[in-house]
């Protein structure tokens, strides 16, 4: 019986699901088209907003058609936010299009609307004596605004006719137009009696007549990638857009009216153009009141916009080399080596690598083992460049006059606040060392032996220098070195000793061969044989320790680097665009003596355990380079 009884309330309460499901899906169905909520979720007629400030959105597989010819499919008829059709031909308006504003008759009417955008990926079409798409103004007038449109489906009027037979047709204020898709009509593409800020084109804009008609009207700036016709008023600005040279921008103009009383419109070439230098023909055609400008520069390169030879009404575009773009060029290569550039980035890394040519482990017990691990912080001074590490060191006593050992300092991380030279972790700086002393106790002499190697990704960014291009690539740097020290340490009392030493270093630094990559920015992309810099440098200084008790050492060092030979440091950078371009020295402005000091504490902890830190400041041998580095270790005898 209560089995039957609990079967009996589930089944109920299945059912009461469903019908609560039911009304949601009615209720929301019959919300989808009144006009009172931004999304419309299934086909519907004559959808007019009514609320300030909605978000409308018609997705794909949604179809919005009017019930009579004479009215709008999507009427904004307040103050809008957005507007967007999704989809490709699926989210539709059809038949009668979309109006911005309350329209009586001819475009006019009683009330005007604003719209913050409209995106449309889907399609906008009317078939009657109406655009897609209608911007109105009042009886005022004041206009109808929309501030920007972005259309990347179609807008479409198939019908021949008057000036209303348009893709769009505009007696409002549009801010930004911009399109990548189709915008098409009967008579024209956009048919505008009102203003438009920017018209930006990488589609297609046609009409039966023309793809623009702008009488008496404004428009202010027409960037295109199309092929464009136009009649009435110029624009002020027309800005051709240049993929390659067999693909940018044509504009022919009907009438050759000027952009306004006296002034003709101006010429240029859009920012984000990819050009080179040679002849782009047929950018204009058409003959003008008054001819647009013809001269000009874009980037490193001169234009000229003249008329074809034998013709009075064809215009060609062309782009020659700048006078000063290789002198401009040359000066952002200079640039790079700087201490805030190459000469910086390399100089951190030999930081690095001189720091692990000095890494050691001297604790040991009945195994005769040591392990050392710890972490690296190195800042370049100038250069706006740090980075970290972890550390780890092994050695092994042979005997008790001679240990062995190697390293390896990982990277973790690399900041930068300048935008030139930049590295990112590649391989660890990995390495080994044998050193031999005299006495356990830290007098007679030391022997040590090192040799260490890394290897890092990097990326460079030339500066931009006046109209030099900010051309960027990627490649890798390899460090490698070896030292040599000898030292004799003197026990001057029980709790100090003094240890002069000398020695010789052997570093090098190997940047591998890179191109710069192409861009609309960057034209004329530099290639750059490989760079290496090498240097054999003296050491001679004195450590100082003392002992403030048996477990607390302090040490100092002091010294002076010189380097009795550098070679290398050739940069070379090669274009088959900008010739001309000479070597640049990397050792520009580098010092040949070198002073080092560092400070660093030990404290023995007990049990063949060892707590340490040392700050070491260097001069580097790359311009006004110095870094400074913080050492942090643990060490325990095995």
């Amino acid at each position: 019986m209560k089995a039957k009884v609990l079967s009996s309330l589930a089944a109920m309460l299945n059912l009461a699901f469903l019908v609560i499901l039911c009304f949601a899906s009615f209720y929301t169905s019959a919300a989808s088209c009144d006009g009172s909520t931004g999304t419309i979720s299934s086909s519907c007629t004559d959808y007019s907003t009514t609320i300030s400030g909605l978000d409308v959105s018609i997705p794909s597989g949604v179809t919005v058609t009017p019930t009579a010819n004479t009215a709008p499919a999507v009427g904004i008829t307040q103050d809008t936010s957005s507007l967007t059709i999704s989809g490709s031909a699926d989210g539709s308006i059809l038949r009668q299009g979309v109006v911005v504003g309350i329209v009586n008759n001819a475009g006019t009417g009683t009330g005007k609307a604003s719209l913050s955008s409209l995106q449309n990926f889907g399609t906008i079409k009317s078939t009657g004596s109406s655009a897609a798409l209608l911007i109105s103004q009042d009886a005022t007038p004041s206009p109808s605004i929309v501030s920007l449109i972005t259309n990347s489906g179609t807008i479409q009027n198939s019908t021949s006719g008057g000036l209303s037979n348009s893709g769009i047709r505009n007696l409002g204020t549009i801010t930004n137009l911009i399109n990548t898709g189709t915008i098409s009509g009967g008579q024209y593409g956009i048919n505008n009696a009102g203003t438009i800020t920017t018209i930006t084109n990488t589609g297609t804009i046609t009409g039966v007549t023309k793809g623009i008609n702008n009488s008496t009207a404004t428009i202010g700036t027409i960037n295109n990638a199309g092929t464009l016709t136009y009649t009435g008023t110029l624009p002020t600005n027309y800005n051709v857009i240049i993929n390659s040279p067999t693909s940018f921008g044509t504009f022919a103009s009907a009438t050759g009216a000027s952009a306004s009383a006296g002034t003709a419109m101006k010429f240029g070439i859009y920012s984000g153009s990819s050009v080179t230098v040679g002849n782009y023909s047929s950018v204009l055609t058409g003959t003008y009141a008054t001819d647009p400008s013809t001269v000009g520069t874009f980037g490193i390169y001169s234009w000229t916009l003249a008329n074809q030879l034998g013709s009075a009404i064809i215009w060609d575009l062309t782009l020659s080399l700048a006078t000063n773009a290789t002198t401009n060029t040359q000066s952002s290569i200079s640039a790079l080596v700087t201490p805030i550039g190459l000469q910086g980035m390399i100089g951190l890394q030999t930081s690095a690598l001189v720091n692990g040519l000095s890494y050691d482990c001297t604790l040991f017990d009945m195994q005769n083992i040591c392990i050392s691990t710890g972490a690296r912080y190195t800042n370049g001074h100038s250069s706006g460049a740090d980075s970290s590490s972890g550390i780890l060191v092994l050695a092994y006593r042979m005997n008790e006059n001679l240990r062995v050992g190697a390293f390896i300092d990982q990277g973790f991380s690399n900041n930068y606040s300048n935008s030139i030279a930049k590295t990112t972790n590649n391989l660890p700086l990995a390495g080994t060392f044998i050193r031999w002393s005299q006495n356990t106790n830290g007098t007679g002499v030391d022997i040590s032996t090192s040799l260490a190697v890394g290897r890092k990704n990097v990326e460079i960014t030339r500066p931009i220098i006046s109209n030099s291009e900010p051309g960027s690539g990627s490649t890798a740097l390899q460090s490698q070195g070896i030292q040599m020290v000898t030292k004799y340490g003197y026990g001057i009392t029980e709790d100090i000793k003094l240890s002069p030493y000398f020695g010789a270093r052997y570093s090098s630094q190997f940047m591998n061969a890179y191109t710069e990559s192409s861009s609309s920015s960057v034209t004329a992309p530099l290639s750059y044989d490989a760079l290496k810099t090498s240097a054999i440098t003296t050491l001679v200084g004195m450590q100082v320790a003392y002992f403030f008790t048996p477990h607390i050492v302090f040490i100092a060092n002091t010294g002076l680097e010189s380097s009795i030979r550098q070679w290398g440091g050739a940069l070379n950078a090669n274009s088959s665009i900008i010739t001309g371009l000479s070597t640049q020295n990397f050792y520009s402005g580098s010092p040949k003596n070198m002073p080092t000091n560092s400070l660093g504490l030990y404290y023995d902890v007990g049990g063949n355990q060892r707590l340490g830190m040392q700050v070491m400041h260097r001069k580097e041998a790359y311009g006004s380079f110095n870094s400074t580095s913080a050492v942090v270790t643990y060490t325990a005898g095995l």
